[in-house]
This record gives structure tokens, sequence and C-alpha cells, in this order.
């Protein structure tokens, strides 16, 4: 692997197999981007066909709790349906639908992530 990514003349990265050993066993927990751009060009020329692309940013970035909580409930067919529909209303028949849901969610139990009438949900719903 090291070899490969010093040869590829797409990015500056030179990489020895024992700084990639540094990099795998923690000993070496800072690489310049030059190294990450060569590493994320290397797995992304090595991933299956139909995955999402390999870039530097996939490999840095760390996931907010609330974007994973999104992740998560968008993984449901029924809640991207319930979302594209909802995301060709107006603002008002938007506004009628959270109603809507409040009703619904009066038993009392708290959902994760839904925020109450009166916070800052009101800033999302255009």
């Amino acid at each position: 692997m090291a070899k490969t990514v010093t040869a590829d003349p797409s990015h500056p990265a030179t990489l020895s197999r024992s700084y990639l050993a540094m990099l795998r066993n923690g000993s070496h927990t800072n690489p310049t981007l030059s190294v990450l751009e060569g590493l994320a060009k290397f797995f992304d020329d090595h991933r299956e066909s139909g995955t999402p692309p390999i870039t530097v940013q996939s490999l840095v970035a760390q996931e907010s709790p609330e974007d994973e909580l999104l992740r998560e409930r968008l993984a449901s067919h029924q809640v991207r349906m319930i979302a594209m529909r909802a995301g060709a209303m107006t603002p008002a028949l938007r506004e009628q639908l959270l109603k809507m849901i409040d009703t619904f969610d009066q038993d009392g139990t708290d959902v994760p992530g839904a925020q109450t009438r009166g916070s800052t949900r009101g800033d999302t719903r255009t």
C-alpha cells in the first residue's frame, strides 16, 4: 500500500511502510493533508463498485449526534416518503401537519430528537 500511494503522481504524499505501520498502531496520529489525500485516493481506487466515494472529508469527519439520529431515521422508507411530501407543502400546510403530529405526541412520551412548541423547531419548518 505504501508503495502504491507513493508512486501515484496525483498527490504529493510519500509513505514508507514504517510510517504507515505507525499510523495503524496509533504511535503517529496527525498525518499531513497530503498523506490523507494519498490514503483517501488509494482507498477510493480500491473500493467496491456502488459504494460511496472515499474522500479526505469522509476519513476525518465525525458525525454529530443530531446527524446520526437523522441518518438513522431517514433509513426508513416511510420517513423519507413523509419528508418528501412535507417538503412539497407550503409553510402553512407544514405548520398544520406539525400541529397534527403534536396532537399525536400528547400521550406524554418524550420522543428523542423531537422539539416542543415554542422551541427552535419553528426555525426549521420553512
